[in-house]
């Protein structure tokens, strides 16, 4: 079944209701290395994190190969370069946790089911 726009809405809202102290960034070398190539801090990913909209979203869910929670996908432009964002939004203790699992250039191009069309 394909995701809908409003299931990528709820998602969104979810997201953007995370405290962002609660927002873990993997320390993945492609992500690691993307970061340090670009200087970007923390706050520099949260506030990318923060700005995803429902044109930015590619695919999923789908299953988390790393533990709970359903994996999403998105892509977004930073400084011209297509980023690759996987993030997984899990519940401890009815609170909502967010995962970045991933944030660095896209290897292969991503669709936008949900952008408008230029």
């Amino acid at each position: 079944m394909a995701t809908s726009p409003v299931q990528v809405q709820v998602f969104l809202k979810k997201l953007k209701s995370i405290n962002p102290a609660t927002v873990t960034i993997s320390n993945q070398k492609k992500t690691r290395d993307y970061l340090n190539s670009r200087d970007f801090e923390r706050v520099e990913v949260i506030t990318y994190l923060y700005s995803l909209t429902e044109a930015n979203f590619s695919y999923g869910p789908s299953q988390n190969d790393w533990g709970t929670g359903k994996v999403w996908t998105f892509g977004i432009n930073v400084d011209n370069d297509l980023v690759y964002v996987k993030l997984c939004l899990t519940s401890i203790r009815n609170e909502h946790e967010m995962l970045c699992m991933s944030f660095h250039e896209a290897e292969h191009p991503l669709q936008f089911p949900f952008a408008k069309k230029k």
